[in-house]
């Protein structure tokens, strides 16, 4: 299923040359992201020792590989992880991996390795510049995913008062308090204002550092 739809995508015509001009761009959209050292460190009060539960980080590489997500920098994909969590010791051996990248206990060297991403030009028809598409390192992706399972209940709450991605019914929530201002201040005959913000490719060139 994966390979078809790789094979249907590359004899397409949504990827751009591999060129000089595509890498550029591709280069502006998706910026080199900031030092280790510009990224603030864990909390003091953090867990100093990490533990991976081995039935929950099987789950969830199988959940991952359900999506087909493409090959990362160090050729690990979703489909291998599956293989290698069905053998007990290689299960727990990645629990071991997954509890030091969740730890911060990684060398500077490994650390740059596990930041890299492999960047994918993809044409869109209403842009004139390639979309790019960041595959990163497959072993990050699970930890970050992991550790976001752990506080996915508190999120809703967290969020509520300034994003509804994480509530259940959000896109649904959003238009009817939408229309529920424009109703109000139409009956109110008062001068409004809704500001709709936006940044173009955000996502990608807004500051880890900044962010964190």
């Amino acid at each position: 299923r994966h390979l078809s739809k790789a094979a249907q995508l590359l004899a397409s015509d949504a990827v751009p040359a591999n060129d000089a001009k595509t890498l550029l761009e591709l280069r502006d959209l998706h910026p080199i992201g900031p030092p280790q050292s510009a990224l603030p460190t864990p909390p003091s009060d953090s867990p100093a020792f990490f533990i991976v539960e081995p039935n929950t980080l099987k789950a969830l590489v199988h959940k991952v590989a359900k999506k087909g997500l493409t090959v990362s920098p160090s050729g690990w994909t979703a489909d291998l992880a599956v293989a290698l969590v069905a053998d007990p010791v290689s299960l727990k051996h990645l629990c071991l991996i997954i509890q030091d990248l969740a730890s911060v206990r990684v060398g500077q060297e490994l650390d740059n390795s596990l930041r890299c991403s492999l960047l994918t030009a993809l044409k869109t028809p209403s842009k004139p510049r390639p979309r790019p598409i960041a595959n990163g390192e497959l072993f990050v992706k699970l930890t970050a995913l992991y550790l976001l399972q752990l506080v996915s209940p508190d999120l809703p709450d967290l969020f509520l008062h300034i994003q509804l991605s994480f509530k259940p019914g959000a896109s649904e929530l959003g238009v009817h308090l939408l229309q529920g201002f424009i109703d109000l201040a139409s009956s109110n005959a008062t001068p409004s204002l809704l500001i709709s913000a936006d940044s173009t490719n955000a996502f990608n060139t807004r500051n880890r550092a900044h962010i964190l």
